[in-house]
């Protein structure tokens, strides 16, 4: 048990400092290459990939066994039946990230793949109106909204993991990404809050540490949830990891086909790969 805490803590603490990290060096950094953030989005989504798919699923599924079996008896199916249980709550989790992407309207994807000095130019044009202001304003907070919600998710599901293997890789992976995420954030809110360099200060710490807090809720559900419910929980965690990975980090980095298009590709294969692989150890 001390184990588990000790490395949650550690984790925490490892997502608070790139978060802050990535979002601070919107400040300093006056461009950075886009080839570079597509590319680590593009490793990081196979990894997620490969983790939810290869990891989480196969030691989770089988345990819901006798749920799928008695839901299937009730609802008058064919005898020793089996409703695949854990692969439906994979569906709606992969449903739930992916329907409140549509509802927010997700602009991590555009801020991803711009860079700091495209970001600049459009906030010096002398001839934006007012009404572009304010969309750009619109676009920084629900930037910063849906960001929120997907890394409050990443951290439910890497606290949860229960295979001390699974969750270092996990761990490594949003870490990955992380820091790309926290600079979307801050670079899309710096016209929310130019006038106020206090307040983009406060936002970017406030959004390093909702990593951590998901960290916290998932470690309390591992910690307190067991049996076929705890499985339930790491069906539905694989569910938005699998949407997290496909739509947050692989998709948005091969959209851009004109930039390390098959190194791109190359990189979420064997993201994917080294995770296959290593589930034969995990």
């Amino acid at each position: 048990m001390a184990d588990v805490v000790v490395s949650t803590i550690l984790a925490g603490i490892a997502y608070f400092v790139v978060a802050l990290g990535g979002g601070a060096a919107v400040r300093w950094i006056t461009r950075l290459s886009s080839k570079w953030m597509q590319f680590c989005n593009a490793l990081a989504g196979g990894v997620v990939i490969g983790v939810s798919l290869c990891h989480i699923l196969p030691d989770n599924v089988n345990a819901m066994a006798a749920w799928g079996q008695s839901i299937s008896g009730a609802l008058g199916g064919h005898p020793g039946g089996n409703m695949p249980v854990g692969l439906a709550c994979t569906g709606y989790g992969f449903l739930f990230i992916v329907g409140i992407e549509h509802l927010l309207g997700s602009h991590e994807e555009d801020s991803h793949s711009h860079s700091v000095e495209e970001m600049q130019r459009e906030e010096s044009d002398s001839g934006a109106t007012h009404g572009m202001e304010s969309q750009s304003r619109l676009a920084g907070i629900t930037t910063l909204v849906g960001i929120s919600i997907h890394s409050v998710v990443e951290g439910i599901a890497t606290g949860s993991t229960h295979s001390a293997g699974t969750f270092e890789i996990l761990l490594f992976a949003v870490l990955l990404h992380k820091g790309f995420a926290a600079f979307a954030v801050a670079a899309s809110l710096q016209e929310v809050t130019r006038t106020n360099l206090n307040l983009w200060w406060a936002v970017v710490v406030g959004f390093a540490c909702i990593g951590p807090v998901g960290l916290a809720i998932g470690a309390i559900c591992r910690a307190n949830v067991e049996g076929q419910l705890s499985a339930l929980l790491q069906c539905l965690a694989a569910g938005t990891l699998l949407a997290v990975g496909i739509n947050e980090m692989l998709m948005p980095a091969l959209q851009d086909v004109g930039v390390w298009k098959k190194r791109k590709l190359v990189a979420a294969v064997l993201g994917f790969s080294a995770m296959a692989l290593l589930s034969v150890w995990t």
